[in-house]
């Protein structure tokens, strides 16, 4: 399977826990939630798997390095972001929040869709070539 597909099979399930979690109207729902986003941290991988594919070898360190200073900034921003939402929709929409956050995942997606095709397309290119010039 490659490794876009996973990646929007990752974000998607992002997406549609967030959904889960804001519309919840039971415990039960809750939990739903909150297990289909068990899976959201296999994102970081996939990105980073396609990241090491896409950039030579002795690149690797600085795209893992770029990475994981990514990793460690974004949380920071998305803190205020969330505590922003909370407390002016804390009165009649708690689960803001959790929308805003899957509505995070969006344009992720498209990019790994747009890689996916990109991918499947090169693949074509390069059979269609080797068919010319047998």
């Amino acid at each position: 399977m490659d490794d876009t597909v996973i990646g929007m099979i990752c974000y998607l399930g992002k997406f549609v826990s967030g959904f889960l979690c804001a519309f919840s109207t039971s415990p039960l729902m809750y939990c739903i939630g909150m297990v289909v986003e068990m899976f959201s941290p296999t994102t970081f991988i996939t990105v980073r798997s396609i990241g090491t594919k896409l950039v030579s070898v002795e690149e690797q360190g600085r795209l893992n390095a770029l990475n994981s200073i990514f990793e460690a900034l974004i949380p920071l921003g998305f803190v205020s972001v969330y505590n922003f939402v909370y407390k002016k929709t804390i009165d009649f929409f708690p689960g803001t929040f959790y929308i805003v956050s899957s509505l995070t995942c969006i344009p992720t997606m498209i990019l790994l869709g747009w890689l996916y095709l990109q991918r499947k397309h090169d693949i074509e290119e390069d059979k269609m070539h080797e068919q010319s010039t047998l």
